[in-house]
């Protein structure tokens, strides 16, 4: 098996062996950035230490279940670009969480993990041709599409394939028509927000789109049935859970899911793994996020994945805030 990362790509072989209550894994890679063994002023530099890398399940586990249970009328996958480790991917597929796919390198990890393809919404912006046509012939049947030209990759595609539209609130009925022509179903809307968006813009996001999924119907008599939030959630479950409550009530009240009948989707990654990662350096122990963590894990650091809730300290209340430097 090979370790990987929120890249999903491998950092090489690893042994596993079972210690008391976790499981380490042992990179086969050097542990040592050759660029750091030249020599300087005629001595050679002394090669710097890498941490090790505390991935803690139960709390992962944890945080996912606290944020499923804040929305449980919203369909939350994890976004597996956060920090696809395959330790904790499993742990998250076995307590039946869905995934997002948003980079190319995403999708085979998930596989090897042993992830449900049908519980995978491949959201890859820059995918096209063949990297999607790989993607449903491994199972996927749900994709996010950003052109509406990119529609023609999926006309012959297999049974039960379907695409949502992330695209501008006003080009999406155009774009509805021409996938009805093409023979492409359309499933429903996604969400194209900033990173940053504030709670505001995400409202009046969705807004707009029930909008136009309203236009549609009412144009044609097709009737949207998912509505995709992406990662606007990413970050609340943990640091503001009475902010998360309040915007799940905000966004309940404009959908409707009850008389609309539809589909509500949204994806947390940083969110859900925050607060679970540590790095051991000796002695000392500082909280890493998770892009910290797959960086470190790329560059060959040991990871040791806590399957019991013990051995590293944790807070009595969860920060509002993390940074790379713990």
């Amino acid at each position: 098996m090979s370790i990987a990362t929120r890249t999903a790509r491998p950092n090489g072989a690893t042994r596993t062996r079972v210690t008391a209550g976790a499981v380490a894994m042992d990179p086969a890679l050097p542990r040592r950035d050759a660029r750091r063994d030249g020599r300087r002023d005629g001595r050679r530099d002394a090669p710097r230490p890498q941490p090790v890398v505390v991935i803690d399940l139960p709390r992962v586990a944890q945080r996912f279940r606290e944020l499923r249970a804040a929305l449980p009328w919203m369909d939350v996958r994890f976004d597996a670009c956060a920090l696809a480790h395959p330790a904790l991917l499993a742990s998250l597929a076995a307590d039946g969480a869905g995934f997002v796919a948003p980079h190319e390198s995403a999708l085979p990890v998930l596989q090897r993990t042993g992830v449900d393809p049908a519980r995978v919404l491949h959201a890859d912006r820059w995918a096209r041709g063949s990297r999607r046509r790989d993607a449903w012939e491994a199972g996927v049947r749900l994709f996010v599409i950003d052109d509406a030209r990119d529609l023609d990759d999926f006309a012959g595609a297999p049974a039960g394939v379907a695409v949502l539209l992330r695209l501008h609130p006003l080009l999406v009925d155009e774009a509805e028509s021409r996938a009805h022509a093409l023979g492409v179903p359309v499933a429903g809307l996604s969400l194209r927000l900033p990173g940053d968006a504030s709670s505001a813009h995400l409202l009046d996001a969705v807004d707009a789109a029930m909008a136009a999924r309203a236009r549609i119907a009412r144009s044609t008599g097709r009737r949207l049935g998912i509505l995709d939030l992406g990662p606007a959630l990413d970050g609340l479950p943990t640091a503001h859970p009475h902010r998360l409550a309040a915007l799940g009530r905000s966004i309940r009240s404009l959908v409707a899911p009850a008389t609309s009948q539809i589909t509500v989707l949204a994806s947390a990654g940083r969110g859900v793994a925050a607060d679970a990662i540590t790095l051991v350096t000796g002695t000392a122990e500082r909280y890493a996020d998770p892009a910290t963590a797959s960086a470190l894990i790329d560059a060959g650091a040991e990871v040791v994945v806590l399957r019991a809730r013990h051995r590293i300290p944790r807070p009595a209340r969860a920060r509002s805030t993390w940074t790379s430097a713990g």
